[in-house]
Order: structure tokens, then sequence, then C-alpha cells
């Protein structure tokens, strides 16, 4: 007669939820945001390989299995901001801690705060798609703030950016305008971002200034200080300005 087995013992993880690459990319991406909404976060979750994305993305409700497996886990505030509107997803202080993003302060965005956010993660959204072979890198105006990237010194031109694109050795500067500023406020801001001085390379931070916006009116008035910065400065050639629609992603 054979001994009695002995009982297995439980694992000490048994139930414990383990990060994938994909985890780690997209609550990443999200804590450099500082928020992301839950229909960004699907589509950004359906750019990379991993259960319940297929050749057309990744579907509503596969999207929500992930993001609960996130709340779950501890990683995620998740909120609902706007009537109508789908929710809102940041990083807790357990996720920042997880995932070694401490230097970033864990609270949920301030309501007044987040058609601006919406803006900002739209564009970097679609440069981030752009991007075929992921080479660019994006440095959010957050990791800025944290101290992650330095800008030029100089108070006069040290303007920070809504986010900067770095691509080859080149860095951009993208703006996201969606609140009609004085003309005298949006000369100013230009200047900063054209006369941006890099003392290490000796030689001009930006390569190009990148500005987007909803609205006609912004869009003149944008127009209007490049052109008289145009009257004095060649380097106003390199400011580009889009309508906010051209990136938008699609519902």
């Amino acid at each position: 007669m054979l001994p009695p087995r002995k009982p297995r013992k439980t694992r000490h993880d048994k139930g414990s939820i383990k990060a994938t690459d994909r985890d780690i990319r997209i609550l990443t991406w999200i804590a450099e945001q500082y928020a992301v909404r839950l229909d960004h976060v699907i589509d950004l979750l359906g750019m990379y390989p991993g259960p319940g994305v297929s050749e057309e993305g990744m579907s509503d409700s596969a999207g929500r299995q992930v993001v609960n497996r996130w709340r779950r886990a501890g990683w995620v505030g998740y909120q609902q901001m706007l009537a109508g509107e789908p929710p809102w997803l940041w990083l807790t202080r357990e996720g920042l801690a997880a995932y070694g993003l401490t230097q970033y302060r864990a609270a949920p965005p301030a309501i007044s705060r987040l058609r601006h956010l919406m803006a900002v993660n739209q564009v970097r959204f679609v440069l981030h798609y752009q991007d075929d072979e992921e080479v660019d890198e994006w440095i959010s105006e957050r990791m800025i703030h944290a101290g992650l990237f330095d800008l030029p010194s100089s108070e006069e031109t040290r303007h920070i950016p809504d986010g900067i694109l770095k691509r080859d050795n080149d860095l951009y500067a993208v703006e996201v305008e969606l609140r009609q500023k004085k003309p005298a406020d949006i000369y100013k801001k230009m200047r900063a971002l054209l006369h941006a001085w890099d003392n290490t390379a000796f030689g001009y931070f930006y390569s190009g200034i990148w500005y987007y916006t909803p609205d006609p009116h912004i869009q003149r008035a944008l127009e209007s200080a490049r052109a008289e910065h145009g009257k004095h400065n060649e380097r106003a050639k390199l400011i580009e300005i889009y309508p906010l629609q051209s990136v938008i992603i699609d519902e």
C-alpha cells in the first residue's frame, strides 16, 4: 500500500496579478500623461499584442477586462468625471510604486483639465500610431515637471510645452491650444520656443514647433503671431499649425 500523498503547498503568490509587457507600456503611458480616458486606453491596448487583440484592434469588452484586472490589482484609479462620457484612469500610489514611477504624485485629474488632457493625449496617440518602427520618443509635460528632462535654463525662454517629440536627434515642441489667449501672450510663448537655446549642443533647442487647435479663431491668432515673428526671425517658418480635428481618434 502506497503512503498517502502529501498535499501540495500553496504558492505564496497564488491569486496575485502578474504584469505583462503590454501592462508596463500602457500604464507607463498613462502615468506620463497624468490620466487617460477609457476609450483612448482601449485604443492603446489594441496597438500591442495580447489577449483580446485582433486585426481590428481591441473590442470595448476585452479592453474593460484588462482595465478591471488593473483595478483588482490596485494599480489604477477609475472614475467617470464628466456626465455622458467614458471614465478616466490614472495610476494609484500602489500602481506608481509597482511600476517604478514614484516621481509622480498619485491623484485623479482635475475636472478643469480634462479637455486639455484629452486633446494632448489624442495628439500623442496619433504621433505614436504613425511611428511604425517605434523609434520616436515622447517627453510629456509631466515628465518635465518631475525633473526627468531638462529644458534650457534661461527664464526668458523656459516655457514648458504640452509635449516634446524626439525624432532622430531633433526635438519638436508640441502645443495644444483650446482657449483664446491675448495676442501678447501668444507672441511671448511662441518667442520662448523659437529662441530656446541648447548650451550643450550650442544650437537652438527645437527643430520645429507644432501647434494644434480645434478653433479657427485661435488658429488665426497663432498664424498672426507666427507672421509677426517671421518679419525678423527666419526660424518662424519652423512653426506649423494644424487643426486638432486632423488627429481626432475615431469613435
